[in-house]
């Protein structure tokens, strides 16, 4: 026999692709990117059935977190944000189930009230985000009343009124405009140039 190894000697070498999730016996969630030289993300922790991800950017991998949790019967009651305060309602050892959303209707889409109303209650920071709020304002409405000096006219005046101003109208939002001579024009946003 040689010194030197024939090539049955020796396990082939096998090359990884792709991304994989790995959990550490301390409930750590590393993604491994092979396409990338093997490069190692902390995701998400996962202490007393809750997945904690490190940052907000990292829950975009809940997906495949969840469907990695769930291949090896690892399961979880709920998900936050690592330093998130809007969650926190939940007292420890509860329980939390979040109701299906309900359906939309083929007219208003992701703006159907009841769909609005659930997103708003059960992922208020995603709500903000989908829906572009901007923050409590004043809007131009208008009304018919009786006219001053014509008995049995009407006439129509404005009046502002208070609201929750979004890039996108709902039914529990409105869009900021202000009145310019007869018409409406919108209000630039702050990074919009004057």
């Amino acid at each position: 026999m040689s010194d030197k190894e024939t090539p049955g000697d020796q396990a082939p070498e096998v090359q990884r692709t792709g991304k994989r999730y790995v959990m550490f016996n301390d409930g750590r969630i590393q993604r491994v990117d092979y396409d990338n030289g093997g490069e190692a993300t902390d995701i998400a922790v996962l202490k007393d059935g809750v997945l904690t991800y490190v940052t907000k950017e990292m829950k975009r991998y809940h997906a495949p977190v969840a469907a990695f949790l769930r291949d090896n019967s690892i399961k979880f009651d709920r998900s936050a944000v690592e330093g998130d305060t809007t969650i926190s309602e939940v007292r420890a050892g509860e329980t939390v189930t979040i109701p299906a959303p309900p359906p939309r209707n083929k007219r208003d889409g992701y703006k159907t009230p009841a769909y609005v109303e659930w997103f708003k209650k059960w992922y208020p920071e995603e709500y903000e985000e989908k829906y572009g709020i901007i923050g409590p304002g004043t809007v131009m409405k208008t009304r018919q009343v009786p006219h001053p000096e014509i008995a049995g006219r009407s006439t129509t005046e404005q009046f502002e009124v208070p609201a929750t101003l979004a890039t996108k109208k709902t039914h529990l939002t409105e869009k900021p405009i202000e009145v310019v001579d007869e018409g409406y024009a919108e209000i630039p946003m702050e990074d919009d140039k004057i």
